[in-house]
């Protein structure tokens, strides 16, 4: 975890950090404020929780405006997995957990979408003190045994190669890696798949 108080503002606006730790853990003023701010509605919301009860979204029931090819490849994939996500959540969750995760699940057998880059973190209204990707895949690979594999997706070939280079920090080799480009929604940037042994 990382205490940004304690860290000292260079020329470019950038966070200065000690030298072992790694560019991908200096934020910008602006990420900071973003992360206090998030921290503080997150703790807020953990301590109100309790008493307000689990939220449950509004069920769409159906899946509306889908194209011929996007119907027929998310029939396939309620068949495959007997899910039917728009039973349980609204469109657009249930369009996101058909393309964002059982399409590349369908596709890769295996999927991780981890967070290696600030920015998703505070998107998602989390605390930058919840980042620790380093953490993260080193704890993966003391837990992976040795015939295990870990296969991992990552939202672009940018978020990828930051991946990866953690992956290798953290003692995983790769095996190979491909983009998907064949997915239920058009994505700005393909989804990369990569799959990871311990060294």
């Amino acid at each position: 975890m990382i205490t940004p108080s304690h860290h000292e503002l260079s020329e470019d606006g950038m966070r200065e950090y000690p030298a072992n730790e790694t560019a991908l853990e200096r934020y910008s003023f602006h990420q900071l404020m973003r992360s206090r701010y998030h921290a503080f509605w997150f703790h807020l919301e953990q301590g109100l929780s309790r008493a307000r009860g689990v939220y449950h979204e509004r069920p769409a029931g159906e899946l509306t405006a889908l194209s011929l090819a996007q119907r027929v490849k998310i029939d396939g994939l309620r068949r495959r997995f007997g899910v039917r996500f728009e039973w349980h959540c609204e469109e657009k969750t249930a369009l996101k957990c058909y393309d964002d995760y059982l399409d590349i699940l369908d596709q890769a057998w295996t999927a991780w979408c981890p967070f290696v880059m600030p920015a998703p973190v505070l998107a998602w209204r989390l605390p930058l003190s919840t980042f620790s990707p380093l953490t993260v895949f080193s704890r993966i690979a003391v837990n992976l045994n040795r015939q295990g594999r870990f296969v991992m997706v990552n939202q672009g070939p940018e978020e990828s190669e930051i991946a990866m280079a953690l992956c290798h920090q953290a003692g995983l080799k790769l095996q190979s890696f491909c983009e998907v480009r064949s997915t239920i929604r058009q994505r700005l940037v393909p989804p990369v798949v990569s799959s990871w042994i311990r060294n």
